[in-house]
């Protein structure tokens, strides 16, 4: 048995999520006192408190929501004519807000040779959103996806070097080179659902064969006039209903 100090759970859907939260309930089985607040970037946090005299041998969280998850065009966003067309410049009065996610500083994103080889055969020019189409094509078909249980995150270099990776460190990889092409990127971490396909399209690939709710990882990158928009390395594809935002961070460690 142990003592139990603070504890900060971030497992509330962020609000710009694409699916509609009906209802929502964190339950924790410790005599506890919660607090609910907003972190320095905006996502929900619970503050957890316990008796500082209890000690217990074990603690659960268990969280309990229902969302209604509809079809979306994740394509359906309309990008401000001034930043349709690559290399742009944020404006003037976005610099400010935007200069946390632009940062290639951080010693989670460290770089090295294959990064900046991988960098540098990136398109630079061109249609946004395509840049940014064929920009998370490459990161899905050069890191192979894996399942990791061990704690951390791989840099970019480390990711590359192994070749494959989990969906964390294949996020991370992608904001390095959002970041490089002159774009604020954020790392995002929080539920992915895929349901069953019932096989009603004729003549195409059958999808899942049940409903799947796994924790994932993805990116996030900042256009203006379409605001934040989900990139997902793991599949290649931008995200859609499926994924459900819990926090958003300048970095992962932020968002564990």
């Amino acid at each position: 048995p142990a003592s139990l100090g603070p504890h900060t759970v971030r497992l509330r859907p962020a609000a710009h999520m694409r699916g509609e939260l009906e209802t929502y309930a964190l339950h924790v089985d410790v005599e506890h006192r919660l607090q609910w607040q907003r972190d320095a970037l905006g996502n929900s946090a619970a503050r957890v408190l316990f008796r500082p005299e209890t000690l217990v041998p074990q603690i659960t969280f268990r969280v309990e929501l229902v969302c209604n998850v509809h079809a979306v065009n994740p394509f359906d966003f309309v990008v401000d004519e001034r930043s349709t067309t690559m290399p742009f410049t944020y404006p003037d009065a976005l610099k400010g807000d935007l200069a946390p996610f632009l940062r290639l500083d951080d010693a989670a994103l460290r770089s090295g040779s294959l990064v900046e080889a991988l960098s540098k055969d990136l398109p630079r020019e061109g249609n946004t959103v395509s840049l940014l189409v064929e920009l998370n094509r490459q990161v899905n078909e050069r890191v192979r996806y894996v399942i990791r249980e061990e704690a951390g995150v791989y840099t970019p270099e480390e990711t590359l070097t192994h070749g494959q990776g989990s969906c964390r460190d294949s996020a991370l990889l992608l904001v390095r080179l959002l970041r490089e092409s002159g774009l604020a990127a954020r790392f995002v971490s929080g539920y992915l659902v895929q349901l069953k396909d019932d096989g009603l399209l004729p003549d195409e690939k059958k999808g899942m064969s049940q409903d799947v709710v796994d924790l994932h990882a993805w990116a996030e990158v900042y256009l203006p006039g379409a605001g934040w928009v989900g990139l997902d390395a793991t599949s290649g594809l931008l995200c859609g209903e499926g994924h459900i935002p819990l926090v958003s961070t300048t970095s992962p460690e932020l968002a564990a």
